[in-house]
């Protein structure tokens, strides 16, 4: 089973993950999907 999460916005993971760790308060709804 591989956990695939896909961000509601159309943006790079490397800009997702920084906004998460830059604050932690910018979260962005994220939808995780079971394949």
């Amino acid at each position: 089973m591989v956990r695939r999460c896909i961000v509601n916005i159309m943006i790079n993971i490397d800009i997702l993950w920084f906004v998460v760790r830059w604050s932690a308060a910018a979260r962005i709804k994220y939808q995780c999907i079971h394949s």
